[in-house]
């Protein structure tokens, strides 16, 4: 009988040993699914980091394009239409250029954009106010005022200098501010 209790020691030796082995397996698997739960989890912390930067940039960025898009967009632009800005941008122009009279035709519809022919005559009484004047044009956004012809003519005898501006205010005729009256 010494032999079958040796070999029920050794049975429950090798069966305590098996148990062993087989939870150290389990453990051992168990904690690689979570140090690989870990390691993506890191990773994602990291992509989330970079995405954080590049929103930040994208938020930037858009702020400054709103701020861009205000500067251009005229104040009162959902309140109006097409032809009511056009004619206060007249106004505006009329009002910054001294002395200035103007000569309007009528709006016109082609290609896509809505424009107001207008032609601007005005005193010169030095370089610096031309330039100012051809400048202020320019600069204008929306409605745009694009130029086809300048003059400057001194009326032979005298000192009088007269500036003519030869052009039209422009603006994207499917822009519509309130109900466009087309």
């Amino acid at each position: 009988m010494t032999g079958a209790r040796e070999l029920d020691k050794n049975l429950l030796y090798h069966a305590a040993l098996g148990s062993l082995f087989a939870l150290l397996l389990f453990s051992s698997m168990l904690l690689s699914g979570y140090r690989d739960s870990l390691v993506n989890a890191e990773e994602s912390l990291v992509r989330i980091r970079r995405n954080l930067v590049t929103m930040d940039a994208s938020r930037e960025d858009l702020r400054s394009k709103k701020a861009l898009v205000g500067s251009v967009v005229p104040a009162g632009y959902q309140a109006r239409s097409n032809r009511e800005l056009m004619l206060v941008s007249l106004e505006n122009a009329r009002e910054e250029i001294p002395g200035a009279r103007l000569t309007v035709a009528g709006f016109v519809e082609e290609n896509g954009e809505l424009g107001l022919p207008v032609v601007f005559e005005f005193p010169v009484y030095n370089y610096y106010d031309a330039v100012k004047t051809v400048g202020y044009l320019e600069e204008m956004s929306l409605p745009y005022f694009s130029a086809t012809g300048l003059t400057i003519i001194r009326a032979e005898g005298t000192d009088d200098v007269r500036g003519r501006i030869e052009g039209s205010f422009r603006m994207p005729a499917g822009m519509t501010g309130a109900a466009d009256g087309n």
